[in-house]
This record gives C-alpha cells, sequence and structure tokens, in this order.
C-alpha cells in the first residue's frame, strides 16, 4: 500500500513539471497559418531538430519527457497507463500517444534508459553491413 502513495507522489511531481512557469503560452505570438506541416511541431515555435532520425523536442518538452522516460523506465508500463489516464487532457503529455511527433524520442528514452539499444544504432552496428 505504501507504494501506491509513492506512484501516487511520483505523478503528482510530472504533473508538477508539465506546469512550469511561462510555459502556459506555447503558440509564440505572430504564430499563425502556413508554419511548417509536421502535426503538433508548428504550435510549439521552436526549430524542429532532427537526430538519428528522431525528433528532438524543445528543451522545456525534452525536461518532461525525460523525467517521464525515467519514471516508465523504473515502474514498468503499468505505470505508463496511469499517467496516460491522469493526463489525458493535458497537451504536455501528448508524445505518450503513439500519433504524436515526439513519442518515437520518448520510447527511445526510455530503451536507453533500461540499457536497450535504440533499433537505429542497433542496425547501424550490425556487423558485415
Amino acid at each position: 500500500h505504501h507504494r501506491l502513495g509513492v506512484r501516487s507522489r511520483t505523478l503528482q511531481a510530472l504533473a508538477m513539471l508539465a506546469v512550469v512557469p511561462g510555459s502556459s503560452a506555447v503558440t509564440p505570438a505572430g504564430a499563425g497559418p502556413g508554419g511548417p506541416v509536421v502535426p503538433g511541431v508548428s504550435s510549439l515555435g521552436h526549430a524542429a531538430t532532427v537526430k538519428d532520425g528522431v525528433l528532438q523536442p524543445p528543451a522545456d518538452l525534452q525536461g518532461i519527457i525525460d523525467k517521464t522516460a525515467q519514471f516508465v523506465a523504473r515502474n514498468g508500463p503499468e505505470f505508463e497507463s496511469r499517467i496516460l489516464k491522469n493526463e489525458q487532457s493535458n497537451p504536455k503529455f501528448g508524445f505518450l500517444n503513439s500519433s504524436d511527433p515526439f513519442h518515437p524520442y520518448y520510447r527511445n528514452k526510455i530503451s536507453e534508459l533500461r540499457g536497450d539499444a535504440p533499433a537505429a544504432e542497433t542496425a547501424a552496428a550490425a556487423p558485415g553491413a
């Protein structure tokens, strides 16, 4: 029973991370239609960077994604399910959905934290290529 209390506090800490002061306005001033076509990225107002074929999130979102990945790597997929359920209306946790442009970054981060080699690195390191 004690373990559930720790998980609840962890969920609260993650939710607090998503409410970083000054970050509530996600759309930059002057942003409008006609921006980049990548879904979910044009409204974030940052230059999209791609590393190893994976779209990298902006710094504020990267902190949330990295911290969430740490908790999920440690606590398992049930923990991710609870975050999805509790934060389903919070756009800061959109990366949990497989259709989100930052979902591959999130998945790679979990693999990295668990010690698994990301798929891109495994293919590049294959002998006799």
